[in-house]
């Protein structure tokens, strides 16, 4: 018990260069091609995500601010309306009649955009319902509102980067600062759809209307397919969307329209003379959706750990598949997992796991290179232990050196006295004297097997005579025979 308290509580001198020690994992190196092959393809893909994805498409090195939209609107009379008897929806046309035929009236810009305020939301009026001269309400189309134009003004700054630098341009955008273009739903760009006229972009309401899919207000409204959406009215979102570039601020936005499904678009306002007019017609809404950024190295830090946690996922993902799924699972196990002495046998004093500590001591202090390191302790065939070589000696060059050990013979066979024993990888040799010690063939504790030998023996520490009561047939703690046999006797086969 006290050598196990000393294995285990074992003393280590500390130096002050072992408070700066670094510590890292060992690594197996596995040389399987398919392995390697299946590794390379995971960094492969996280270095794609990193670079490809993160950095070039999604900018992971800024840190963003959504930006703040000011908008304009206005409606901008056409040079000229089509005559209502080209008109299908007009009551008297000479073309075939739409799903819905009324009057048509028109009237100056504001008349047709009414009640619109020049903000965000712009009105364009297609049916309105008014009291005729008898107090009878009558219902009539507006002319041609497909002709008229609608105008776009609009600033974008990001609040926090523009008042942490004032004097930068690059969060500070007008709309003669950046270009636009007209795209449909899949981002099509329309050519020559937006025209810039001063501080406004322009474009047709017919255009607008085809790029959010409505190609005639004269088809079946989606909420009530017996009356047109001339009729009962829509409502369009156009987003302005402004993508970031590479230094942090936007060049170019693009307007993308689309319907709001199920939704109808009314409207009343008050007559100049008196009561007041139901006006159904197109709402666009108009939002913005831009960001501007700014480098910040944490926000770069955060996406490269992002791509780092994906290459140990798929580090272990690929560990997982070596030891439960790829064939030589059980030789990959073997490399990959390592296990220690069992502690509940140090615990209650096992001479095994005690060895196995001492042992596992020496390889460390061996392989650190630390001075008074002794070879690794391995077991001899009677359970003592016995410091050896790991290293199996080369059978072509001399036999191993034996060290004399005083003490019983092990299996206790009756020996009264001390007797001198060599280590050797077969086994013990009881020796007494000098001359020729002839070892007897058998297979030693590591599984190797060795021949009977002879070998010249310096005489042992003590020398008592040799027991007459032992003889050829007796095995040693059941280990291989060995006899000393005087050197004139070596050339007699029957000894």
């Amino acid at each position: 018990m006290d050598r196990l308290k000393s294995l285990v509580k074992a003393k280590r001198s500390w130096a002050w260069h072992d408070l700066l020690a670094y510590e890292t994992p060992k690594r197996v190196r596995i040389r399987d091609p398919a392995i390697g092959l299946l590794r390379l393809v995971a960094l492969l893909g996280a270095f794609l995500y990193f670079v490809v994805w993160r950095l070039y498409f999604d900018r992971a090195y800024l840190k963003r601010e959504p930006a703040v939209a000011v908008i304009q609107t206005s409606l901008k009379e056409p040079p000229s309306l089509a005559p209502p008897s080209s008109l299908a929806y007009c009551s008297g046309t000479a073309k075939e009649p739409a799903l819905t035929n009324l009057d048509c009236r028109t009237g100056d810009k504001s008349w047709v955009a009414a009640p619109s305020t020049g903000g965000e939301d712009l009105f364009v009026g297609t049916r309105f319902a008014g009291s005729g001269p008898a107090g009878e309400q009558t219902f009539a189309f507006v002319q041609n509102p497909e002709a008229y134009y609608i105008q776009v003004a609009f600033s974008l700054e990001a609040l926090s980067l523009h008042r942490r630098m004032p004097d930068s341009p690059l969060y500070v955008k007008s709309i003669e600062d950046v270009e636009s273009a007209l795209v449909d739903e899949e981002g099509h760009e329309y050519p020559k759809a937006v025209r810039r006229e001063g501080r406004f972009d322009t474009f047709k309401v017919s255009t607008l209307l085809h790029a959010a899919g409505v190609p005639s207000l004269d088809e079946p409204h989606p909420a009530n397919d017996e009356v047109s959406m001339r009729y009962d009215g829509l409502v369009v979102l156009v987003t302005l969307f402004c993508p970031m570039d590479f230094s942090g601020t936007v060049e170019k936005c693009f307007y993308r329209a689309r319907t709001v499904p199920w939704a109808v678009s009314d409207a009343s306002i008050v007559l100049p003379a008196g009561g007041s007019e139901e006006r159904r017609g197109v709402k666009f809404v108009f939002k913005v959706d831009a960001e501007m950024g700014a480098f910040d190295f944490p926000t770069l830090l955060v996406a490269w750990v992002t791509a780092l946690a994906l290459v140990a996922i798929a580090s272990c993902v690929i560990d997982t598949l070596m030891r439960c799924c790829l064939p030589f699972k059980d030789i990959y196990r073997m490399l990959l997992v390592e296990s220690s002495m069992s502690f509940h046998d140090l615990r209650g004093g096992s001479k095994r796991a005690a060895a196995a500590v001492a042992r596992l001591r020496a390889e460390r202090a061996a392989e650190a290179g630390e001075a008074g390191a002794k070879s690794p302790t391995t077991m001899t065939p009677a359970g003592s232990a016995s410091t050896t070589p790991r290293s199996t000696p080369n059978r072509a060059t001399a036999p191993p050196a034996m060290t004399p050990h005083l003490q019983q013979p092990p299996g206790g066979h009756g020996w009264s006295h001390p007797q001198a024993f060599y280590a050797h990888p077969a086994g013990y040799m009881p020796h007494s004297g000098g001359g020729l010690l002839a070892v007897g063939g058998g297979m030693s504790p590591a599984g190797q097997h060795f021949p009977q030998q002879h070998f010249e023996q310096p005489p042992s520490p003590v020398a008592p005579p040799a027991p007459a009561h032992v003889t050829d047939s007796q095995q040693m703690d059941g280990g291989p025979m060995y006899r000393q046999r005087a050197p004139e006797a070596l050339s007699d086969p029957n000894f």
